[in-house]
Order: structure tokens, then C-alpha cells, then sequence
């Protein structure tokens, strides 16, 4: 029978933020809108329905902007036939949070015309949550971080008069090639003003409030800054700009400095730069332009209310004298796609045209974007052509076999019948923590496919091993987790289950012993330590041997090169469980050794969050069965002597991890 203790630590709470997917919105005829756009909508006393599917767990809103007057609109939102959320007005008509890969039906009803828009709430600002600008702090740089975000700002007039609102990417962002597309709204919601590129001219009454919408045009992301510029709302409007060069020759790599000179001299002086082409040139806020890639481009510099310059930039072309691959030798596996770098000389070249060839079809691919995908074990040789002088270069492709598939199948006993043990706490919360902890790891590439199995028989447990590793291959690695109630008696150990049956550690390393590959057990029960023979007292372990071979059992029958065993106890220990919330209920408990092994392995078991590696010792973001044993068997005497401090115990407690076989660089666990 374990024993329980509950340990009371501080804890540290941690803000974080979660980051989604961006969803789509599908409306009944072909249409499909996505998060961000607007769709126009005319009520005329019928309803007009809509479904969507959104692409993340995120709370989102229902908006109607008006077009005109403000429309009279109710809505209700349902998931099937289950209404909800209801809601009515406009701006917003409802608020709900909602589940990614659901379909939801919108029906609106009223009277009027507006643009309706689905908007998540979670990474842009809504518009009723906007950024708040002041327009004397001049540029506000943010980035878009999914596509289809948008962000909203607000600020109110400083005075009457014009205005120009704009934005263009910064280098940092996008280098230019991010599109954004502008909206000003009044505090109703009516949409005043709106551009590409984008910049925005105004007429603004001072003190009343507007909101501008930022969005990308495309699919795309990036940063961006936003001006507001309303210090020149007094002066007159250019008449004309001159700019200090009609015509600009550079080289890809080079950039020079447009200055824009304003008629009249007291014009407001607002100048927005914008380029034809950014793949060619682009152009920063203050006139630089910047030469990317050999062509010809028009930067134009537009001034409050329409006047305009040009100036044509051409960007010479750069010969190309060589390319290579960044490495001469790739190894991947099978079914393993990496891109292969190439390197052009001088690094600045115009033409960047390469063509990819294979010898060795069978063995690896390769795209046209140099991308090599391993097909089948062997060797093959990938070779690279420049457009621009037929420069080469051979990269020597390994094919190496696919990374193991990893399975697991955890085991939690708790709620005994009562002619056994009524309960053992804490075992459900310990299985399932141990599943969220693997679903964190990933080895090569392959995370583990795990499965639950919660208070279940003998013949129950042995039904879900062969299922759950039926598909198991030399190359695989299995892992079998339990935690119940367990002892070790007459040489062996046996495992409890929920219903009285027994199972001996010998039935369990023959059922073990059918999967392929290599399997990792991991059993978290009193007396564990006999699966591998291991004792704390030599004279239990001497005892258990004497019975072994005196023929009245087999013993440490998991002590051979097919197993990697991690034992929470010896032969002769309890197995422990606690808590580190003092709010806990029994239920919310777990082993000590299931706090180890996923504080190891960088998983939070109390707040179910990643966090640091902390068993890996050599920071290679891999964790060996060694270096687990060494972190585990430091880690649980702490857990328990701090417990036996908090609750005065005589004794000590004492359990001591065991590992077969020890030193083993076996990969358990990583990245």
C-alpha cells in the first residue's frame, strides 16, 4: 500500500500568451471570407445567414459597421442547433468564444446595410478594445503577426482641419514587402476614408474621436509603422514638390537619400514616399531609397492633398562569378525534407536563377526551391546549375532510415473496489499527467502517440497493450507506464488492479516481450524495484534471490537488453505521492516520481505548461535514460524530505529511484 503526503510550496505565478491559427469564414454560396475581411450586408426585414469555421480556440465578435444610418440588427449565433450567444445593435452585435474546426451558424435579422465582419479578438485589436495614439508621439511601429490580423487605433483631433494618416513597412518588419491597406472610421463605426498603400488624407473636426484600421491587402505578415500627422492642419496645401533627383542609378545593396522640397514654403508638410516596385527599391518614411534586386522602379512622393513627384530608380545588374552549397554532404532520413542552401558570389548578384538536378531519383528529390526530400535508404548526388553562366556545384545526399515511431500506453489505477483498497489518489491526475508531458517531446522529429487507460483489469490492461503497440516495428520505441498499488513478495513483484487481479512482473515482461523494438517501462508503485532485481537492503534483495533460485518464482524479469526500466522504489520501499498546491484535493495529487520525470523533461505538472529541460545535462535537447535517472534520483529524495520536514515525521521517507540499465544513453525524452 503507498503512502500519501501532501507538500505545501509557494508558488510563482507566470503570464504567458497564447498564439493561434488564423480561421477562415465560409458564407452559404461559394463565398469565403477570412478573418479580417468585410462583407457588405442589406437587411430588409427577412434573414440573412451565414456559417463559419474558425481556425483557433480564441474568443471572437460579431461587427455590423454602419453604411449610412445605423442599421436596427439582432443576431443569434448557434453551434448545430444549440443556440449560443445573442446579441443586437451594432458595434458589436456579440462576443462568444469558440472552438477551432467547429462550424457555427449566424443568422442575422433587422433592418438596414452595413459591413459585417467576423473578428478574432485574441492577437489584433477588436475595435471596441482599440490602441490608443497620440498623434505627438509620432510613429507607432507593430507587427502583424498572423495572416488576416488587423489592429485598431483610436485618437481624437487635436484641432479642425486636414490630416494624413499613413503606414509602410519597416526594414526590420518585411523589407518592404508587406501591403497594407488603411480605413478611418468615425465613433459610429461609419467608414470614412479609405486606401492601399497606404496613405490617407482627412478632414477632422477637432475633439471628436476616429478609429483606423491596419490590415495586410494579402496573405502576408510583417511590421509596420503608423504616422499620424496633424501638425500642419493650419497650413496650406502644396502646390507642387521638387525632389533633389529626377532619376537614380544604383547598384543592388547601395541607397541614397530623396530629399522633397514643398511650394509654397509654408505647405503642410506631410510627404509620403511609396514604391512601384519593392522588389526592385524600396523607400523609408523619410525618402531613402533602398536597392534590392536588379529592374527599374518609380518612387513618388505625395504631398497633402495631391501633388506629386517622381523619380525613376534603376538598380544595375550585378554579374554572377560562382554559387556553392553552404555544406558539401547532407544526411537525413527518410521522409525528411531540408532545404539546401546555396551561396552566390558576390553575395549581391542580380540573377539568382538556380536549377536543381538528382542522380539517384529513388533514393531523394529535389524541388525547385532547392528543397531535398529523403525517399528510401541509399545515396544519391544533387547538383546545382546557375541561369546566369552555368556555375555548379554537388551536394552528396545520405539517406539514413526514418526516425523510430514512438507509442505509449499509461496506466492509472485509483478507485479500488472496496473489498481491495478503496482508493488510491492522485493515480488519474498521475497518468494523465504523464500523457500532456509526452505530447510536449519530440525526438527526431517524432512525438509520441499516447494512450489512456484509466482504472482497468488484468485482462484489460493486457488487451490494451497489444492494441496500442500493434503496429510496432524493430526500429520503434514503446513505452508502458503504470501507476497503482504494488508489492514485492516470495522473489517478485506484482501490480494491483482496480478489481483484485493481480498482475506478476513476469505475466507482464511476456506480454511486454511480443512488441518489436525497444520498449521503455516505467512502473510507479511500492516494490517496484523487483521488475530489475533491485533492493535497498542487501538482506531483502538476499532473500528474494535464495526464493529465485530455489524455484519458487522468476525474478527481475525485466533485467535484459530489449527493456529500459525506470522502478519509482526499490524491492523493499513504498512509492510516494504529494502535492505542491495547498488547495489540494486528493484527487489533484501525483508520484513523486511522475513530478521528476515530467520536471525533467521540461513539463509544468502543476500549472500544464512547458518549461525548461532541466534533467539535460549536456543541453543537446535531448534526454537520455541516464541523464533522467540522475535528475529523478536527486529530485524525489528532495520532494520527500522537504515533505517530511513540513510534517514533523519521526521517520524519514525514503524511496530510492532504480534504473536498468543504468549510465544507458538510450533517448527517453527532448525536443
Amino acid at each position: 500500500m503507498a503512502r500519501k503526503t501532501t507538500l505545501i510550496l509557494l508558488s510563482v505565478l507566470l503570464l504567458y500568451a497564447s498564439v493561434f491559427a488564423a480561421g477562415a469564414f465560409a458564407v452559404p454560396g461559394g463565398q469565403l471570407l477570412a478573418v479580417g475581411d468585410r462583407v457588405e450586408v442589406a437587411l430588409t426585414g427577412g434573414q440573412a445567414r451565414f456559417s463559419f469555421t474558425p481556425g483557433a480556440n480564441s474568443a471572437y465578435a460579431v461587427y455590423l459597421f454602419p453604411d449610412g444610418e445605423a442599421p436596427a440588427a439582432e443576431a443569434r449565433l448557434y453551434r448545430g442547433n444549440e443556440l449560443i450567444a445573442t446579441g443586437g445593435g451594432t458595434m458589436p452585435l456579440l462576443e462568444a468564444r469558440l472552438s477551432a474546426g467547429e462550424e457555427y451558424s449566424l443568422a442575422l435579422t433587422g433592418r438596414g446595410s452595413g459591413i459585417l465582419e467576423i473578428m478574432r479578438e485574441t492577437l489584433g485589436r477588436s475595435f471596441d478594445r482599440p490602441i490608443a495614439l497620440n498623434p505627438e508621439d509620432g510613429g507607432y511601429e507593430k507587427l502583424l503577426v498572423r495572416p488576416g490580423d488587423a489592429h485598431w487605433y483610436a485618437f481624437a483631433a487635436e484641432y479642425d482641419g486636414p490630416a494624413t494618416i499613413h503606414a509602410g513597412p519597416t526594414d526590420a518588419g518585411s523589407g518592404g514587402a508587406l501591403l497594407l491597406e488603411g480605413a478611418v472610421l468615425d465613433a459610429n463605426g461609419r467608414e470614412l476614408f479609405a486606401a492601399s498603400g497606404f496613405a490617407i488624407d482627412c478632414e477632422l473636426e477637432k475633439g471628436a474621436v476616429y478609429y483606423v484600421r491596419v490590415s495586410a491587402d494579402e496573405d502576408t505578415t510583417g511590421a509596420y509603422a503608423l504616422f499620424v500627422e496633424q501638425d500642419g492642419a493650419r497650413q496650406a496645401r502644396p502646390e507642387a514638390i521638387s525632389l533633389s533627383a529626377d532619376a537614380l542609378s544604383l547598384e543592388v545593396g547601395e541607397s541614397q537619400l530623396l530629399g522633397a522640397m514643398l511650394l509654397p514654403a509654408d505647405a503642410h508638410p506631410s510627404v509620403v514616399f511609396t514604391s512601384s516596385d519593392s522588389a526592385v527599391a524600396t523607400v523609408s518614411a523619410e525618402g531613402e531609397v533602398f536597392a534590392r534586386s536588379a529592374g527599374q522602379a518609380v518612387v513618388t512622393a505625395r504631398g497633402w492633398g495631391g501633388a506629386s513627384a517622381s523619380c525613376a530608380v534603376t538598380v544595375a545588374r550585378v554579374p554572377l562569378s560562382g554559387i556553392g552549397f553552404s555544406q558539401s554532404e547532407l544526411t537525413l532520413r527518410v521522409g525528411e525534407r531540408v532545404s539546401a542552401q546555396i551561396e552566390f558570389f558576390p553575395a549581391d548578384a542580380s540573377d539568382r536563377r538556380i536549377r536543381y538536378f538528382v542522380e539517384g531519383a529513388g533514393v531523394a528529390s529535389v524541388a525547385p526551391d532547392g528543397v531535398v526530400t529523403g525517399l528510401r535508404e541509399g545515396t544519391a548526388r544533387v547538383t546545382a546549375v546557375a541561369e546566369d553562366g552555368g556555375y555548379s556545384d554537388i551536394l552528396e545526399v545520405t539517406v539514413e532510415p526514418p526516425a523510430p515511431k514512438r507509442r505509449a500506453l499509461l496506466v492509472g489505477q485509483q478507485m479500488y473496489d472496496p473489498s481491495v483498497n478503496s482508493v488510491r489518489v492522485g493515480s488519474i491526475n498521475t497518468a494523465q499527467s504523464m500523457a500532456s508531458m509526452l505530447g510536449s517531446q519530440s525526438v527526431d522529429g517524432e512525438s509520441y502517440q499516447t494512450t489512456v487507460l484509466l482504472d482497468a483489469s488484468r485482462d484489460e490492461v493486457f488487451a490494451a497493450v497489444r492494441g496500442a503497440f500493434r503496429d510496432a516495428t524493430d526500429a520503434d520505441v514503446s513505452l508502458f507506464y503504470i501507476t497503482c498499488h504494488g508489492y514485492y513478495r516470495d522473489g517478485m513483484s506484482f501490480l494491483q488492479m482496480y478489481d483484485g487481479s493481480l498482475i506478476a512482473a513476469i505475466d507482464l515482461e511476456r506480454e511486454l516481450r511480443k512488441i518489436p523494438g525497444t520498449v521503455a517501462v516505467v512502473v510507479d508503485s511500492c516494490g517496484s524495484g523487483g521488475l530489475i532485481g533491485r533492493a535497498s537492503n542487501l538482506g531483502d534483495f538476499n532473500l528474494g534471490i535464495v526464493r529465485v533460485f530455489s524455484g519458487r518464482v522468476g525474478g527481475a524479469p525485466f533485467a535484459s537488453g530489449k527493456y529500459k526500466v525506470i522502478a519509482s522504489a526499490s524491492l523493499d520501499q513504498d512509492s510516494y505521492r504529494l502535492s505542491f498546491d495547498e488547495d489540494v484535493t486528493e484527487s489533484d495529487m501525483a508520484t513523486v516520481l511522475a513530478r521528476a520525470l515530467c520536471d525533467g523533461a521540461g513539463w509544468s505538472l502543476n500549472r500544464s505548461r512547458r518549461g525548461a529541460l532541466r534533467a539535460d545535462l549536456d543541453y543537446d535537447r535531448l534526454i537520455t535514460l541516464n541523464e533522467i535517472q540522475l535528475y529523478a534520483q536527486r529530485r524525489v529524495p528532495w520532494y520527500l524530505n522537504v515533505a517530511g520536514r513540513l510534517a514533523k515525521a519521526k521517520n524519514p521517507y525514503v524511496q530510492n529511484v532504480q534504473v536498468y540499465p543504468e549510465g544507458d544513453p538510450f533517448v527517453l525524452f527532448g525536443r
